[in-house]
């Protein structure tokens, strides 16, 4: 299982996105994998789903 964790400000609803950009730049995320993306946020709201990279590799 891979983690990871944005070392910046509080991004709130756009964590997830920013990480998978961030992932796929540093190699960590590709294409054909299988993701478990999961967030919760306040008051306790929550989501999550499963999700099969189909994104090219990205060039930094």
């Amino acid at each position: 299982m891979q983690r990871s964790h944005i070392p910046s400000n509080n991004f709130a609803f756009c964590t997830i996105p920013v990480l998978i950009h961030d992932m796929r730049k540093r190699g960590d995320i590709k294409t054909g994998m299988t993701l478990m993306l999961v967030g919760f946020g306040v008051g306790w709201s929550w989501g999550g789903c499963v999700w099969r990279e189909t994104h090219a590799p990205c060039h930094a």
